[in-house]
């Protein structure tokens, strides 16, 4: 885990190693200490990384453990929303995770993405994050419209 105390953001990589042996002990440790603490000058401040698939010639959202491994994180903490910054790649990457696309071939034999799983990300993570306000007594505005913006941003004029 790093720290960037300038910017006040807080980086956590977790390694293939954690991934494949199921091991959830220093990523848990981390949610709960956020989760506890409740830093709310980290809301929305959160990058997550995985290393060690660097040579996996898959992507990383299609691979059996990492989908496994991440199901379960994110079943298990409704603040994922709350401390994810939706600006980092890994909030996309994390709904192609949950919710894979669906390949499909055209007429012309072009194939094409379905990303249509990623609104039932959205809506999953939105009723966990209003949960997790909730339970905090604060507003789930200031992420929402953070996440709103991104989703603007990578996939056109919607709203979610």
């Amino acid at each position: 885990m790093f720290t960037d105390k300038t910017n006040d953001y807080l980086y956590y990589v977790i390694d293939k190693s954690e991934i494949i042996n199921s091991d959830f002990c220093n990523v848990e440790k981390v949610f709960r200490e956020l989760d506890n603490d409740f830093p709310i000058h980290l809301r929305n401040k959160v990058s997550l990384f995985v290393s060690g698939y660097d040579n996996d010639s898959r992507e990383i959202y299609t691979i059996p453990e990492v989908r496994t491994y991440f199901m379960r994180l994110f079943n298990e903490y409704d603040s994922f929303f709350f401390w994810i910054d939706p600006n980092c790649s890994f909030f996309i990457i994390l709904g192609l995770i949950l919710y894979p696309p669906e390949d499909y071939v055209d007429n012309n034999g072009i194939v094409y993405s379905k990303t249509n799983g990623f609104y039932n990300y959205l809506i999953f993570g939105f009723r966990k994050l209003n949960r997790f306000c909730d339970s905090k007594g604060v507003s789930d505005e200031p992420s929402s419209s953070l996440i709103n913006k991104r989703i603007t941003e990578v996939f056109g004029n919607c709203s979610f």
